[in-house]
C-alpha cells in the first residue's frame, strides 16, 4: 500500500508572523520567541494595506551578532 506524500499545505504555517519594516531586532527577536518561529515575514504599509518585503531569519540575526561583536573587540 501506497502511503499519501505529505505537502506544504499540510504543514506549513496558515498565518505567517509579521514584523513591520522599521521594527528593532530586538523586538523581532521576542516575537519569534515568543511565538515559536524562525522567521518573520516583513511587512510594509502602502495605501493601508501590508505587502511582503522580505524575510527575518533567527539566522540572519544570529550572524549579525556575531559580525557586529567582532567589529567592536577590534
Amino acid at each position: 500500500m501506497r502511503s499519501r506524500s505529505l505537502k506544504n499545505q499540510d504543514i506549513a504555517v496558515h498565518q505567517p508572523v509579521t514584523a513591520r519594516v522599521n521594527e528593532s531586532i530586538g523586538t523581532c527577536a521576542r516575537r519569534m520567541h515568543d511565538e515559536h518561529v524562525g522567521c518573520l515575514v516583513v511587512v510594509e504599509q502602502n495605501d493601508g494595506s501590508e505587502f511582503p518585503v522580505g524575510m527575518l531569519t533567527d539566522r540572519d540575526i544570529a550572524i549579525e551578532v556575531v559580525a557586529f561583536a567582532s567589529i567592536r573587540r577590534r
